[in-house]
């Protein structure tokens, strides 16, 4: 599998006394993931951590290390992505939204010049051109139109739409503001009707300021939440017997977007995107086999759609300094999720 590299939106260190992992359950194949990630937690003194694997539905690594709980709400930087695609793509489901529309269909601003070309598809796959990041998506209480008028206005095209892949938050603050105008709500009003409220998330959210990051920043989510967003992706949109997403927006989104296009600024050497997450592994056709969604704070969810798997690591540090040993991790549940699976073959 390939190595996980860090993302943009690093925080700051905390630093606690070693915790010892609480005792939830843990399969005899995968303690030696679990055992990683609690070398991990006393060497950088680590005040918590979590490692939550279910495989076809059925828990088969819970650990809790410290104070931390199934519950407790960690900031998710760029792991955020994930699931604001996944809002904005129920909205294609609706016919809201298009993939394929373009930003000045609902945004004026965008009707200008090369920025004309831009899509709610290049924007979710860091393929619009648009610069990494503008200044004005930190400033929280701003109106997101105006943020959105600014990146429009004041900052120049780094390539021409779809021509190049340029990772960043930028596409994800003004694809928000298409959500909101299409949809005649806030970001915030979008995600729970949509998300959060259909799949019982009670532990995610954006904050409540008019120019939230979808992207990367103050969004939060738990181990118990975002394990439960996963096995809706898993199961191809479904949760408890309800559609959230359907078949057709949950396989694009998880399918290679990147296919052809150069590589402006990528975090990673060889890049393989999809819409709002990392496809690490693909079959021939694109369509993503080993998904993630790294966060610059060490967050890491992934599914493993060949071994029915999905997992979370959920830690607060920095991705640097932890991205080895969730890479680690990745490839010691798969490797021990294929011997299980071989030992069933007849």
């Amino acid at each position: 599998m390939p190595r996980l590299h860090p993302t943009a939106g690093l925080l700051g260190l905390i630093v606690w006394a070693a915790p010892v992992a609480a005792q939830v359950r843990c399969d005899a194949p995968y303690t030696a993931a679990a055992d990683s990630i609690q070398e991990m937690v006393n060497r950088l003194g680590l005040g918590g951590a979590a490692l939550v694997v279910r495989r076809e539905g059925k828990p088969i690594c819970e650990r809790y290390y410290g104070s931390w709980g199934p519950e407790t709400t960690v900031p998710l930087v760029s792991s955020a992505k994930w699931m604001s695609a996944a809002g904005i793509l129920a909205l294609t489901d609706d016919g809201t939204l298009a993939l394929d529309d373009s930003a000045g269909k609902y945004l004026e601003y965008f009707r200008k010049g090369d920025k004309r070309a831009i899509t709610l598809r290049y924007l979710l796959s860091h393929r619009s051109g648009l610069p990494d990041y503008s200044p004005c998506m930190f400033q929280p209480e701003m109106p997101r139109d105006e943020c959105a008028r600014q990146i429009a206005e004041k900052s120049k095209m780094r390539h021409a739409p779809g021509a190049a892949f340029a990772y960043g938050g930028a596409g994800f603050t003004v694809a928000g503001r298409m959500a909101e105008v299409a949809a005649g709500q806030r970001w915030v009003e979008i995600f729970a009707a949509r998300i959060a409220q259909p799949l019982g998330l009670k532990q995610t959210g954006y904050g409540n300021e008019p120019n939230a990051l979808l992207s990367e920043g103050q969004p939060y989510s738990s181990p118990t939440d975002y394990i439960t967003f996963l096995e809706m992706i898993l199961h191809g949109g479904m949760h408890a017997g309800r559609r959230v997403l359907s078949e057709r927006a949950v396989a694009e989104m998880t399918r290679v977007q990147t296919q052809g296009a150069a590589v402006a600024a990528s975090p990673r050497e060889h890049p393989a995107y999809g819409l709002g997450c990392w496809i690490d592994l693909a079959d021939s056709t694109g369509k993503g086999i080993v998904i993630t969604s790294p966060g610059g704070g060490g967050f890491l969810p992934w599914v493993d759609r060949e071994h029915g798997i999905v997992g979370v690591i959920a830690v607060k540090d920095r991705l640097e300094r932890t991205g080895a040993t969730s890479g680690a991790v990745l490839r010691l549940v798969r490797e021990a999720a294929q011997r299980a699976t071989v030992s069933r073959q007849p």
